[in-house]
């Protein structure tokens, strides 16, 4: 049952109930957070709430708090406060990322990837989703451009992805940091449709979603804006591939790694233009509260 949003509004100290849980989560993985950022999170909890966009949202990491512990517990880890939770209690570090890989705040905020051996392991798979036709991946991040990735100047590189090819379903929802031809964003979803658009000269995005709204309609968003659509329709199927991020998960393997600096993930049911709109102001007010931006 859905939690009431009376229940949702920040409480009388002024820390929003799940910004408080994610803090007590963060201290049992051996992370701290700071005053400071326990009021960003509760802020963003709050724009989340009044925008009704909390039962969009199955997983979603902020990369932050204090260490590398700290990074790795997500905010989100299902559509209702208090109610089921899907995949691992904390991104499982795979490679691994270590202490020098991550800073919290700054223009230099965020986790770094390698581009070669570094990814996160969610544990969260398609066949979890309610549905197969009403699903967005989304990734906020820098460094994103062809020459940050060492493992291969020209090929995919996948920021959050789970393919699904080997055993004949071939189901791939994933977003991309980079995907040829030169120097564009993309999202894949499902059968192999595609929304992509060109970023030649653009470095970062505040935050790029790939949204499916229905079997024939797949639209990616860069910075609130709609960039590419994909009205291909697709018989979606799930899969047991658990999502990786700052790699594909290729039928079992991560593959496709990303060097980028991620700021964001979130994995979820499908958002409207309105939905990623509003998504999008309260990251974007969240990295400036870090001083991100």
């Amino acid at each position: 049952m859905a939690m009431s949003p009376r229940l949702l509004r920040p409480i009388a100290s002024g820390v929003h109930p799940e910004a408080a849980a994610w803090r007590s989560a963060v201290v049992a993985n051996g992370g701290s957070v700071s005053a400071s950022t326990v009021k960003a999170v509760s802020t963003f909890c709050a724009a989340i709430d009044a925008a009704s966009l909390r039962d969009r949202f199955y997983r979603l990491n902020l990369f932050a708090g204090t260490g590398l512990n700290a990074a790795l517990v997500p905010l989100y880890r299902g559509p209702t406060y208090g109610g089921t939770t899907y995949g691992n209690t904390t991104d499982t570090n795979n490679g691994p990322f270590v202490s020098v890989d991550y800073v919290e705040t700054g223009a230099s905020g965020g986790l770094k990837g390698n581009g070669t051996s570094k990814y996160l392991d969610t544990g969260f798979t398609p066949d979890d989703f309610a549905s197969q036709t009403s699903v967005h991946l989304s990734m906020s991040g820098t460094s994103l451009e062809t020459a940050s990735n060492p493992n291969n100047s020209t090929g995919d590189r996948f920021a959050v992805g789970s393919f699904n090819g080997p055993d004949g379903t071939l189901y791939d929802l994933s977003i991309a940091a980079y995907y040829p031809p030169a120097d564009q964003r993309a999202s894949r979803m499902s059968s192999f449709t595609r929304a992509g658009f060109s970023a030649t000269g653009r470095a970062s995005e505040s935050l790029l979603v790939g949204s499916r709204t229905g079997s024939n309609l797949l639209t990616l968003y860069a910075d609130k804006t709609s960039v590419g659509t994909d009205l291909a329709g697709v018989t979606a199927s799930g899969s047991t591939r658990p999502f990786f991020v700052f790699a594909l998960n290729l039928s079992g393997t991560a593959g496709v790694f990303t060097a980028a600096r991620l700021r964001a993930y979130s994995i979820g049911s499908g958002l409207t233009s309105s939905q990623v709109a509003a998504f999008t102001d309260a990251v974007s007010d969240f990295h400036t509260a870090l001083g991100r931006s």
